[in-house]
């Protein structure tokens, strides 16, 4: 089987008009696309601000609780400077009180160790203080990334919506005037749209009627099946099964799109198109140039959807597979 090839990137042409309204992906179809585009981004935007609001909330409580801390911690040490002042005043050998008795100097005693205990409290809790000070402010500085992250977000998300519209627009604008699909808007390919170029297709479709290869090998069921450009066949196989192209060609499409999930459009001489939808994953790229047999992608959790064209109109799949 030979290996793929890269097609030169210079005289690109669009997709066949024909084909891509016979699909979906030209339209309203590509109108939808653009809209979940939008309708996704917008979504994310909506979470990036309400998660950046949930932050600076946080931010604000954090702030608050070690601005009170501070002011606690303060109080705390000039309670600290206190005990310790009288603490140690006691403690002079000319502070006893000599002159009392026995029992003024337990009496003293006992007060300068419950001075000493008041002491160690001080500091144990000046401890705890400072070291909730330090977590609170590294959460704060935290915080304020996590801030500065999801506001840098929200404005790319802002900019990719602006220009998902703006694509719409244009897109709209050629739905109306189908010629603009080869100007320079499209810039060589937007709205999930790609292109293959003007170098001869590789093989031939039109002798084989009859005699095309099923695209899984292995075991597997057919059903007669029915997508928004016409019938098929659904090709129910082994999740993760190769998919193969059934004839040599030129991938034209490789993305996904809303009304077949991950697809593969080869394109042949003579206008004739095969369309391998609903992938689990796609290994090829559009401009791609296969052999027969070469791997497209995978079977997915659905059914895999073949299809046979020439230009708009669906052919059958089953007398092409000669089944």
């Amino acid at each position: 089987m030979g290996a793929l090839t890269k097609t030169p990137a210079r005289a690109r042409r669009p997709l066949t008009l024909g084909l891509l309204a016979a699909v979906g992906l030209l339209g309203l179809s590509a109108q939808a696309e653009s809209q979940l585009g939008v309708e996704a981004r917008g979504s994310a935007l909506a979470q990036a601000l309400d998660d950046a609001e949930s932050a600076r909330n946080e931010q604000s409580r954090l702030e608050g609780e070690l601005e009170a801390l501070v002011g606690r911690r303060n109080g705390a040490r000039q309670r600290l400077r206190s005990h310790v002042r009288t603490f140690y005043r006691l403690r002079r050998a000319g502070a006893l009180p000599l002159a009392g008795g026995f029992e003024a100097l337990l009496t003293h005693q006992a007060r300068v160790d419950r001075l000493e205990r008041m002491v160690q409290r001080d500091v144990d809790g000046l401890r705890r203080m400072d070291s909730r000070v330090g977590e609170l402010r590294g959460s704060v500085a935290q915080v304020a990334g996590r801030i500065e992250a999801l506001d840098a977000r929200a404005e790319e998300l802002r900019a990719e919506e602006q220009a998902q519209l703006d694509q719409m627009e244009i897109l709209s604008g050629m739905i109306e005037d189908p010629a603009a699909w080869s100007g320079p808007a499209m810039g060589g390919g937007g709205f999930g749209i790609r292109y293959s170029d003007g170098a001869p297709l590789p093989g031939g479709l039109a002798s084989e009627r009859g005699r095309l290869p099923l695209p899984v090998s292995g075991s597997v069921q057919l059903r007669d099946a029915q997508r928004e450009g016409g019938a098929g066949l659904d090709v129910l196989a082994e999740l993760d099964a190769r998919v193969r192209a059934v004839a040599p060609g030129r991938v034209a499409y490789a993305a996904a799109h809303p009304g077949y999930g991950r697809l593969v459009i080869l394109e042949h001489p003579g206008e004739y198109f095969t369309v391998y939808g609903g992938l689990g994953r796609v290994t090829v790229q559009t401009g791609d140039a296969v052999p027969r047999e070469a791997v497209l992608g995978v079977v997915g959790p659905q059914a895999l959807f073949f299809q046979v064209r020439r230009g708009t109109r669906p052919l059958s799949a089953r007398e092409w597979l000669g089944i």
